[in-house]
């Protein structure tokens, strides 16, 4: 399995447990993949997944805090 391959695997599993209410375990596998993969084409959708998730455990300095990095990665 190619690395590209495995992190879209991971990113479903993350929107899955995300959809099931299972945000804790979302959160920990998006932080996981941009621990491992910051510079991944993935990595701004996997930000974005992130600060949902946090908001829907209502962890919203957490939540802004992963906005802002995917904002600073698009300035314009």
């Amino acid at each position: 399995v190619s690395r590209h391959s495995h992190l879209v695997v991971v990113s479903h599993a993350a929107e899955e447990s995300s959809e099931a209410g299972h945000h804790e375990v979302a959160i920990e596998l998006y932080q996981a993949m941009l621990v491992r993969h910051p510079d991944d084409p993935l990595a701004d959708v996997v930000l974005n997944n992130l600060g949902v998730s946090f908001e829907n455990l209502a962890r919203l300095s957490d939540a802004e805090a992963a906005y802002r990095l995917l904002l600073r990665g698009h300035p314009h």
